[in-house]
């Protein structure tokens, strides 16, 4: 085996480097070093790599087998799936669409969406621990450092619902009627729909027309030892439902009575029962 020794290799001319037509073959154990670079168009195959790669890296086919590490931005084009067997960790949250135009979900947990959120069996919030309940679409659930744990809401597949605490709307608690004490003349307006008017010093009560809708409801109460005077507003028929009279009427002191709206709007009818009413 011959041994070619030289400082330096040149093609014929002397102006550029010399062309390997079969190639260079290297022995186990050394490389090719130098501070120039390397340009190969076929396939490099080595078995590590060490140091930074820089520039871009286009056509990039195979599969990684160690762990990829990115202290850049990682910039997919045209991925159309992301498959994953274990965690994906987005350490600022997640964005849906252009800038988040569908929807985020933030570092700290908080979820935005701009479209309608799905379920196909049921929607479950855990405020501690876990829960599962089969039978419920939603199951809002609360475990307190006792153990002690329970259902604050749930909403059932077959429309049932269940509220552990106090369910409430504009007026008040659901099983509670909200309250308008009077103490001078007063005229009906449609907030007092689902409310009890107590009447604490004889004062009129006016119902008036064109305020209350189909199935209103007002309970008025006398609270004091004064007959309250309910009057009928121009275009309201009164009925007493105890003689089906109309008219105004007088709640004796200490008494209770009802009023309900079965004809709303305009020109209204509006019925009155109670034991104090003549």
């Amino acid at each position: 085996m011959s041994k070619v020794r030289s400082d330096n290799i040149s093609n014929r001319a002397d102006d550029g480097a010399p062309k390997l037509v079969y190639g260079a073959e290297v022995p186990v154990g050394y490389g090719i070093t130098g501070a120039g670079g390397i340009n190969i168009t076929g396939i490099a195959t080595a078995a590590s790599f060490s140091g930074n790669l820089t520039g871009n890296v286009t056509g990039t086919t195979g599969t990684f087998t160690g762990n990829v590490s990115v202290g850049g931005t990682l910039t997919y084009e045209d991925v159309t799936n992301i498959d994953s067997i274990g965690i994906i960790t987005a350490r600022s949250g997640i964005e849906f669409g252009v800038s988040g135009a569908g929807g985020t979900i933030t570092s700290s947990g908080a979820a935005t969406f701009t479209g309608e959120l799905q379920a196909g069996t049921r929607v479950r919030f855990n405020t501690k621990g876990t829960r599962s309940n089969a039978q419920s679409v939603i199951d809002i659930y609360d475990q307190d450092g006792q153990g002690v744990s329970a259902s604050t809401v749930r909403i059932d597949a077959d429309g049932d619902a269940t509220f552990a605490g106090v369910v409430s709307d504009s007026i008040g608690p659901l099983r509670r009627l909200g309250s308008n004490i009077k103490t001078s003349n007063y005229t009906l307006v449609a907030a007092d729909a689902g409310k009890m008017v107590r009447v604490d010093n004889g004062s009129t009560i006016t119902v008036p027309d064109n305020v209350f809708t189909t199935g209103d409801m007002i309970t008025i109460v006398s609270g004091s030892s004064s007959n309250v005077p309910i009057t009928e507003g121009t275009n309201v028929t009164l009925y007493n439902a105890s003689d089906g009279t109309d008219g105004s009427v007088t709640l004796a002191a200490r008494t209770v009575c009802t009023i309900l709206v079965a004809s709303g709007g305009s020109s209204s009818k509006i019925y009155i029962a109670g034991g104090g009413i003549s």
